[in-house]
């Protein structure tokens, strides 16, 4: 339930900074409401989906991946910002 409501608030958030003439901040604390919610629901999963014996390499690639998109995000809004 935590991720389906993370992911409706982060569409939220989206809509009021693009679409509405709401102030932004506004829209950055509802995503900011959406990035706190999805890892409080997804380390959990981990370990309830993962087989025991694969416990840690799952939280492992949990990790990598999501360091990897967090790299990866940094510079591509500083592109989009730019261009």
């Amino acid at each position: 339930w935590l991720v389906l409501v993370g992911n409706i608030i982060a569409v939220i958030g989206y809509l009021v900074i693009g679409q509405t003439n709401l102030p932004a901040p506004f829209g950055i604390a509802l995503l900011g409401l959406h990035f706190a919610l999805m890892p409080s629901a997804m380390w959990p999963a981990v370990s309830v989906m993962a087989p025991p014996e694969l416990e840690g390499l799952s939280f492992a690639l949990v990790s990598a991946f999501l360091n990897a998109a967090l790299a990866a995000a940094q510079p591509l809004a500083g592109y989009i910002a730019d261009t």
